[in-house]
């Protein structure tokens, strides 16, 4: 959950068909997989304003929000290919994405992130440029699939922890 100017947002998991309006409306959503990430915007008053899905033929949900100075969000989600909220050092499945909504709900910016034995990218906030930081853990080299890589220390173990500053 996030908290910014004119309301607040939510992110969390769905399956099948759910009603995503916590009001008396209907917003009837659809997951793709076998769950879904939604991110949710609420005016102060607790209405919908609007609903997006996030999510493939897999295991996603949403771990992470975090509210901008202009009314938007980033909203960060995780996509596991097994059942489970671990790292499978068998899978390479395990990745994140991070997408920027705008205060109307329109994807602004999108990123995705992988790791060579899977990424889980856990918490989220923004440093004072309104750069997105994330928190999370990897295994093998952590990659932002649009080309440039996170900076990390080398793998010293089963499993290292990560934490990134995305530059808009």
């Amino acid at each position: 959950m996030a908290v910014g100017a004119g309301g607040g947002w939510l992110t969390g998991r769905f399956s099948a068909t759910a009603d995503l309006d916590p009001g008396a409306g209907v917003t009837s959503m659809a997951s793709a997989g076998k769950t879904d990430t939604f991110v949710a915007r609420l005016a102060k008053t607790g209405d919908l304003r609007w609903v997006q899905r996030l999510g493939e033929a897999h295991y996603d949900a949403g771990t992470g929000l975090a509210a901008d100075a202009e009314g938007g969000v980033w909203a960060l989600s995780v996509q596991i290919e097994r059942s489970g909220f671990r790292l499978d050092p068998e899978s390479t499945d395990d990745r994140a994405a991070l997408v920027h909504f705008n205060r109307d709900g329109a994807v602004q910016i999108s990123r995705d992130l992988a790791g060579e034995g899977g990424l889980r990218a856990l918490d989220l906030a923004l440093d004072s440029a309104g750069n997105p930081c994330l928190a999370g853990a990897y295994r093998g080299k952590a990659t932002v699939i649009t080309g440039f890589e996170i900076a990390h220390v080398p793998g010293a173990g089963l499993t290292d922890a990560l934490v990134a500053r995305i530059v808009k």
